[in-house]
């Protein structure tokens, strides 16, 4: 256990996507790898965050972490109905999507793909090649989505839940299709 303050609350804290609208606690308490998931308390004892994660070059605890608001967890885990797709994704726009060979305005680059979810089945591949851009660590070599449905998204509008289930929506009971960019060529999963 450790102790500390609570230095401000921000919004999406060292967070270059758009489908994370998450409040934050800055503390110094210290937190350290696994520690993940775990309560932050007040004087009184009662939970107001959950520990998400720290600010960090080295890999350790450098003095900066975050924490979920309670009312986040709240309305994540019990008010809000949340689809899992089974992937993390890096949304890719201006000069990262032109570095890219994007072809459109924006585009999500695939991570990773958590078997037998509906990423997986759909046939999503995550990336392999770890490169550091713009002081963002990613993986390079994935697929790219570009469309949902025929449709393409603009990121800038809309949370990953929100893209999905629109694209649901008017094709409940169909077959979902995405076009992504993989290894250069323009392919369709269905």
């Amino acid at each position: 256990m450790s102790s500390g303050y609570i230095n401000g609350v921000t919004k999406n804290a060292q967070s270059n996507n758009p489908f994370t609208d998450v409040e934050f606690f800055q503390t110094d308490a210290s937190i350290n790898t696994g520690n993940s998931g775990g309560p932050i308390f007040n004087l009184k004892g009662e939970v107001v965050g959950v520990v998400s994660q720290i600010l960090t070059r080295s890999g350790g605890f450098e003095g900066i972490g975050f924490a979920a608001t309670s009312n986040v967890a709240k309305r994540l885990l019990l008010e809000q109905e949340v689809f899992w797709s089974g992937m993390e994704v890096v949304p890719l726009t201006g000069a990262l999507a032109k570095a890219l060979n994007v072809t459109q305005a924006s585009g999500l680059l695939v991570q990773r793909v958590a078997l037998r979810t509906p990423a997986s089945y759909i046939g999503l591949r995550g990336g392999n090649i770890e490169a550091i851009i713009s002081d963002q660590r990613i993986l390079l070599g994935g697929d790219i989505i570009l469309l949902i449905n025929g449709t393409e998204f603009n990121l800038s509008d809309a949370t990953l839940n929100e893209i999905v289930k629109n694209a649901k929506k008017p094709n409940a009971g169909k077959t979902l299709t995405m076009e992504v960019l993989r290894e250069g060529r323009r392919i369709i999963l269905k």
